[in-house]
């Protein structure tokens, strides 16, 4: 008992030792203005990745191994977004962090895993980001026409997991935490004014969509414009399949993902079946339609973009016939002019490919 008391006392000085050590630390770390961002990425197609966000477009570049290491003064408190080959994820940079990253550029998401100071931070801020692609529906087209009992289920059901999260993470850094759950709520809330003022729309949509079916002649239109300037018809496009990418010039998701999709089309360049891109820049996008065609035209060269091409201008009935509301959007039509597929899975889709099989390509 008496070595106990002896002990206790040693015990409470090393251990506020320990604290005056750790607050030393802290201390100095607070002192610095700049954060130590390093690592290994591996297989990226670039020799670089950006950091970017408010006040920020940063590159980085990799050696041949794919290691990195650089200092950064970080301006404002936020997340900020880390950009490699196409892929962007959300990053916490913050003056004093010494982050350490490793990952593989084939699969960024999954293979990422932090270390360091802010390692902590930048985890929890990984699984927020996971879990919104997991459950990417909540922000996709289908919520919308949902019924009102059944949104706010989808609603609920969302937020019941970003809680979740916030739970099963311990000493994040409070500036993160408040402003990841600021961002939740205005998504949220954003989401919910949203569907308020979309829902009746996205309804008629799928209503219109459910007759649309397999096998109903498709919707024509008869006089959008090609890169030489001639009037072209649905029509001309009978005697092969045909597949439809409807898109616009300010769409990223199409544009940066165009290498993909022109990888799945050379796939089949020696088949049966049009590949027809119908660009969907007008008057109201562009200011004017002599200024949305200059955009088409050179939206076209700089990313080699493959397929018919045709500009839908002002006449937008055949986009309210197949009710599209967002873009890009696919359509998948058969040799005798019927559909297929009113709303087609992406050409980055596995599921476009097993529709494609079943077709008889020659």
């Amino acid at each position: 008992m008496k070595n106990n008391w002896v002990l206790f006392p040693l015990l409470i000085l090393i251990i506020s030792c320990q604290k005056q050590k750790n607050a030393s630390i802290i201390k100095k770390t607070e002192t610095k203005d700049y954060a130590v961002f390093s690592g290994v990425i591996k297989n990226s197609l670039e020799n670089y990745f950006l950091l970017v966000g408010k006040g920020l477009n940063r590159p980085i570049y990799l050696d041949k191994n794919g290691s990195f290491i650089d200092t950064i003064k970080i301006a404002s408190i936020t997340t900020n977004g880390l950009k490699i080959n196409k892929f962007q994820i959300p990053i916490y940079l913050k003056n004093g962090y010494n982050l350490h990253l490793t990952a593989d550029a084939k699969n960024m998401a999954k293979s990422m895993v932090y270390n360091g100071t802010g390692g902590n931070e930048n985890t929890y801020l990984l699984a927020q980001y996971k879990y919104g692609i997991k459950q990417g529906s909540i922000t996709g087209k289908e919520i919308y026409a949902l019924p009102d009992k059944e949104f706010k289920h989808a609603i609920k059901t969302y937020k019941i997991g970003l809680d979740s999260i916030d739970n099963s993470f311990v000493n994040i850094d409070n500036d993160l935490l408040e402003f990841t759950k600021k961002q939740n709520i205005k998504s949220l809330d954003f989401i919910q004014v949203l569907y308020e003022t979309t829902k009746d729309k996205f309804k008629k949509q799928q209503e219109v969509l459910k007759k649309l079916v397999k096998g109903t002649p498709s919707p024509i239109f008869s006089n959008y414009e090609n890169l030489q300037g001639k009037l072209v018809s649905l029509n001309d496009f009978k005697g092969k399949y045909l597949f439809i990418d409807i898109w616009g010039t300010w769409i990223k998701e199409y544009t940066e993902n165009i290498k993909e999709i022109n990888n799945f089309k050379k796939k089949y360049s020696n088949k049966n079946i049009h590949f027809l891109t119908l660009c969907a820049d007008n008057k109201a996008s562009s200011g004017t339609i002599r200024f949305a065609k200059e955009k088409w035209r050179t939206s076209i060269e700089k990313n080699e973009i493959i397929g018919n091409h045709l500009f839908i201008g002002n006449d937008r009935t055949f986009l309210k016939e197949y009710q599209v509301l967002s873009l890009p959007r696919y359509i998948l039509i058969d040799t005798k002019g019927k559909i297929i597929n009113a709303d087609a899975p992406s050409p980055n889709s596995k599921k476009l490919t097993e529709i494609f099989k079943t077709l008889n390509l020659k």
